[in-house]
């Protein structure tokens, strides 16, 4: 595990870099959802979607340190964040909630 969770200065509690992270590397999966559900449509999405804990914990920012990668797995589509930049130990993990990538999801 590349982090830790304790209480954020942006709002409630945060994801905190336990070690340095390189731009490009991964800082661990947010969202896992099976490929099949890209085919029901968008009412079942909210019921289908696995957050991780790191998912659940990377706050919103408007110079984020993170960005989505989408991966395919086979029967699964995960949502993976990368580090935009290097990202210091003790750095919380940030992420633009308005760059989510659903769009990008959906051409699967």
């Amino acid at each position: 595990m590349k982090y830790d969770v304790r209480k954020s200065p942006i709002e409630g509690f945060g994801a905190f870099a336990l070690q340095p992270i390189p731009k490009g590397e991964s800082c661990g999966v947010a969202f896992t959802f099976p490929r099949s559900l890209l085919r029901i449509g968008k009412e079942c999405v909210d019921n289908e979607i696995k957050r991780t804990m790191l998912g659940r914990y990377v706050n919103h920012d408007v110079y984020p340190n993170c960005t989505f990668q989408i991966v395919d797995r086979g029967e699964d589509i995960v949502l993976e964040y990368i580090a935009s930049r290097f990202i210091a130990k003790g750095d919380e993990l940030t992420l633009d909630y308005m760059t989510m990538p659903w769009e990008g999801v959906r051409n699967f």
